[in-house]
This record gives C-alpha cells, structure tokens and sequence, in this order.
C-alpha cells in the first residue's frame, strides 16, 4: 500500500504531468463549451475549472495558471488589476492618483 501513496504523491507533485492533465480542460474548448451549454446550462467553464484546480493546493498552482495565462488573449484582464486604469469616454486610460 506504501507504494501506490508514494506513487500517487510524485504524480501529484510532478510539474509536468500536472499540465498535460490540465491542457486537456483547455483542449476543443469553443466545442465543449458549446456542447456543454446545450447539455448542461449549469456547467463550468474550462478556464473557469483552471481557476478552482489552481486553488487545490500549491502543486497544482503553477501548471493550471501556466494554462489559463497562455489563453489570456489580450492584456486587458492584467490591466484591469491597475487601479488607476479606468475607462474614459469609450477608452481605457491611467488616471493619475
């Protein structure tokens, strides 16, 4: 029995195979989302699922965010974490503070 825990523990401690299981909640993504929202309104979303492993334990952290980081498909959502980044007549602009 030791050896399945030991096993299970370097599965979960491995970088490495950590991303390959979360690249597959980002793999046919506009394709599951679609299917999912037919089949299930109340699902999650796979960016969404990266999030919450992310959260799991500090293992998973760095591999789920490598994931939902490559996704990012503008700088928008960093940019919004700046406080003093604020839209302004149909733009976004740095106020002063």
């Amino acid at each position: 029995m030791s050896g399945v825990v030991d096993l299970t523990t370097r599965l979960v401690l491995d970088y490495d195979i950590l991303l390959l299981i979360f690249e597959q909640l980002e793999l046919d993504e506009a394709e599951t989302t679609i299917r999912t929202a037919i089949s299930n309104p109340t699902s999650v979303a796979p960016e969404t699922q990266l999030t919450h492993a992310a959260t799991v334990c500090k293992s998973f952290f760095a591999p789920a965010m490598d994931i939902k980081w490559r996704k990012l498909g503008s700088l928008f959502p960093l940019l919004k974490v700046i406080p003093n980044f604020v839209k302004k007549g149909g733009a976004y602009v740095s106020a002063p503070v």
